[in-house]
């Protein structure tokens, strides 16, 4: 069985790994953001709750040289399900994960700020390969037959598991017998329990799962992308973001200002590269070179349809209609609190300055 490469092994607090790509420096360990001596560039370091094609712009940026550009080195390392608690402690600068990780913390106490929205979100359903679910001839439909059945997630106030709690509810709504959400620490036991039958189904990004699917161990019942999914979740909503501590964040704001001009440019290579094009390059560094070439396109055709047409722009707007999906996602927060606002949650500020840095564009 192939499933992406899951980096590191399990520590105390999170994941930590190195060497996380080649052709674009080491990934290093994950150690706060500083100027170094001697006029070194600042470092800002990232946390990935999954090495997945939804962190396509990322490694885009380091090999294509995208941040080099802009004088910031960017280190990258898998925190797993412990990402939105390596954040709220400052172990990193950043962390790549769902939107929804970031309200618990800032409610916590721990004031968080939300620097780059990435994708829509991009939780599917997939099932093992010789399960009795078929699709049904609705999203809705297809939500329905998982009634009674156990469901697998990656974490807990994970836009994944904010999905299957939606879906839990919707099912119970209807008058059916809600399936049991199961909590697993990454994508390689999902992928693990999907084959074994451990889970009935799974819910979340289908990239997880992408190297199952291709050995046709794993199907993909309903696509993230599907728009009756929306019927279900509560409507469009930023599904997976960067964000990190504002304290920390705020101690270099022109490294994350370059980082995310970076992150722009990825953005708009990914935009006009043909997914095989990305595919090889992706296959060139460590994280993704044990998969086929294939494969990692057939992974990215799950991702790059929900990428923001922003350019990672996150505005009030799109967060209004967020708020609201997420009263039916079973966060236990009070979604009405002034930390989880707009001006408090969601810092645009970064993005802004890094318009200058790309010529006002």
């Amino acid at each position: 069985m192939r499933v992406l490469p899951v980096l590191g092994i399990g520590l105390a607090v999170g994941l930590v790994i190195a060497g996380c790509g080649s052709g674009a420096g080491s990934s290093g360990s994950a150690a706060p953001s500083s100027a170094g001596a001697g006029g070194a560039k600042p470092t800002i370091t990232v946390g990935l709750s999954a090495v997945t094609t939804v962190s396509a712009e990322l490694y885009l940026g380091r090999t294509q040289g995208f941040f080099a550009k802009h004088g910031v080195t960017v280190n990258l390392t898998n925190t797993g399900s412990t990402s939105a608690t390596e954040a709220a402690a400052g172990r990193v600068d950043l962390v790549q994960v769902g939107c929804s990780s970031a309200l618990a913390p800032a409610v916590a106490g721990h004031q968080t700020s939300i620097v780059f929205w990435m994708l829509a979100n991009n939780a599917g359903i997939q099932v093992p390969a010789g399960s009795a679910l078929r699709p049904a001839n609705t999203a809705a439909g297809s939500v329905m037959e998982l009634a009674g059945k156990r469901i697998a997630v990656q974490g807990v106030g994970t836009g994944a598991y904010g999905e299957a709690q939606a879906m839990r509810a919707y099912i119970g709504a209807h008058g059916a017998k809600p399936p049991v959400v199961v909590s697993l620490p990454n994508a390689s036991a999902i992928s693990a329990q999907l084959v074994s039958g451990q889970v009935d189904a799974a819910v979340g990004a289908a990239d997880v799962v992408a190297g199952a699917v291709a050995d046709g161990k794993v199907r993909i019942l309903v696509r993230a992308e599907n728009p009756g999914l929306k019927e279900v979740s509560g409507g469009d909503v930023a599904g997976v973001c960067l964000w990190g501590l504002k304290s920390k964040l705020a101690q270099e704001p022109k490294a994350v200002a370059a980082f995310i001009a970076g992150m722009r440019d990825a953005y708009r290579y990914v935009t006009a590269t043909q997914p095989a094009t990305i595919a090889g390059i992706l296959h060139t560094t460590k994280d993704f070179g044990s998969l086929g070439v294939d494969t990692v396109e057939q992974s990215l055709g799950y991702d790059v349809p929900l990428f923001t047409t922003s350019a990672g722009q996150l505005t009030p707007a799109v967060w209004e209609t967020t708020l609201k999906a997420f009263a039916g996602w079973g966060l236990g927060l009070n979604l009405s609190d002034p930390r989880l606002s707009y001006g408090d949650i969601v810092d645009m500020s970064y993005w802004n300055a890094s318009t200058a840095l790309l010529g006002g564009s």
